[in-house]
């Protein structure tokens, strides 16, 4: 009987090596790390905005309320409003609502929360 290790088990021994590696390099990724969803999100809008697709941006519009902050207290009232602009298809009653919002909000919302926040 031979002592050279059999090619099964050096292959199976792969996915658990890599699962340890991965598992490592996960852990020493830093877990507060800026939340930058809301940004994203920003820039889907902005896509749409510039396609000229008004309907597109509803969904958006609930991905922006759930980034509320309990001290913006119109922000839901906001994105409600901005939903069925563009569910209806109005892209410049969508396009104000925003610029309502970022009037309101904006500065306070990216010094306390954005991605360059302490």
């Amino acid at each position: 009987m031979s002592t050279r290790p059999s090619r099964h088990r050096s292959c199976s021994l792969t996915p658990l090596t890599l699962a340890l590696v991965a598992a490592a390099v996960l852990a020493v990724i830093p877990t507060n790390a800026a939340d930058t969803t809301l940004k994203d999100v920003m820039k889907k809008m902005n896509t749409q905005v510039l396609n000229g697709d008004a309907k597109a941006l509803a969904p958006l519009f609930d991905a922006t309320k759930a980034k509320s902050k309990p001290e913006f207290s119109n922000w839901n009232a906001i994105s409600d409003k901005g939903k069925a602009a563009a569910a209806a298809g109005d892209l410049a009653g969508a396009k104000a609502t925003c610029k309502e919002c970022h009037d309101a909000y904006r500065n306070e919302y990216k010094t306390k929360y954005g991605s360059k926040a302490p």
